[in-house]
């Protein structure tokens, strides 16, 4: 397994920074937001960890609306990367029958799928394919909570048809599909793609989007120990963090900083713990702790393939979308 991981994106950036490739978003309907803001759209969940994830609008989602990254998805003749992402759409879907869209494909034209698809007869279904997805992997889909997606991508070797998508929905395998024949992959998609001018309403949420060249398997939503692999937030509003360790990796450069913040900002005024390594592959633990934090905790990684844990004592607004959307409701925004 890659060290942490060939690629990562959680949002906790606060925009779409992370997404190296072109983006398409002619309506205006896509956005990386904030859980203060997810909190005044009804429907909607808060993300899946952290304080922000990706939205993409369905009202006005003009065909095809997708953040694209022109790397970490690579894939060459015979070789083969995991993908696995978050996903939450909302209640409110609109889809007239036989009405499909992809929520990820890998090439502009898509060689890998994941899409959900519609009948009156079947409801929302989930599932895969070269294009879109086949029917033979459909396997339905309910609204109005996170979902878990993985799937291993395996690329035709050539001249044989022997490219394959095994996956996983929330933990459990699904039937697949096999002899496909593609090129090279060179950019993935995240977001509504190719969205029939029957679906006109809903809300589609993606957090924690992880490629890998090994299964990478579910994460819990509300751990009480967060392995941290990216800058990001373990938790929004008050609460309280028992330890720290940063988990060094090749290098004498590796830093893990917590700020008392919920939004992506660095003060330096903030800071709650430094940790700084100087030997190779050095745990650090922090001395100072329990550490109480107000408005988040905002757990920033540099230097050498550093990870860390955190282990989390009583929190405020964690454990349940409803906690978080109690301390949203009486957050008071943050001046200057």
């Amino acid at each position: 397994m890659a060290f942490p991981y060939i690629y990562e994106t959680n949002f906790e950036t606060g925009d779409e920074s992370e997404w190296t490739g072109t983006g398409s978003d002619a309506n205006g309907v896509l956005a990386v937001e904030h859980y203060s803001e997810l909190f005044r759209r009804p429907g909607l969940a808060m993300p899946f960890r952290g304080a922000y994830c990706l939205r993409t609008n369905l009202v006005g989602a003009a065909s095809t609306q997708y953040v694209a990254e022109d790397t970490g998805f690579d894939i060459t003749a015979g070789n083969e990367i995991f993908v696995a992402f978050n996903l939450f759409i909302s209640s409110d879907l609109v889809m007239a029958t036989t009405n499909e869209f992809n929520v990820m494909q890998l090439n502009d034209t898509a060689e890998f799928a994941v899409g959900i698809n519609f009948t009156t007869a079947n409801g929302v279904r989930i599932g895969v394919g070269e294009t879109g997805p086949a029917s033979a992997t459909l396997t339905p889909f309910t609204l109005g909570q996170w979902h878990t997606v993985e799937t291993q991508f395996h690329l035709d070797a050539g001249g044989g048809d022997d490219g394959l998508i095994n996956w996983w929905f929330d933990g459990t395998a699904m039937t697949g599909v096999t002899g496909l024949d593609q090129a090279a992959i060179t950019l993935g998609r995240v977001g509504a793609i190719g969205v029939d001018a029957g679906t006109t309403a809903g809300n589609i949420l993606v957090d924690r989007v992880i490629v890998d060249d090994a299964r990478i398997h579910p994460a819990p939503r509300f751990p009480e120990t967060i392995e941290i692999t990216k800058t990001g937030h373990i938790f929004v509003g008050p609460g309280t963090i028992d330890a720290a360790t940063l988990l060094s990796g090749a290098g004498t450069d590796c830093v893990l900083q917590i700020y008392d913040t919920d939004e992506a900002e660095i003060e330096e005024w903030k800071t709650k713990t430094l940790l700084k390594n100087t030997a190779n592959n050095e745990v650090v633990d922090s001395a100072h702790m329990p550490v109480n934090i107000n408005r988040g905790a905002y757990c920033v990684l540099s230097g050498s393939n550093p990870r860390a844990l955190v282990k989390t004592a009583t929190l405020s607004a964690y454990a349940s979308d409803g906690a978080i959307r109690t301390y949203a409701q009486n957050r008071v925004p943050r001046i200057g």
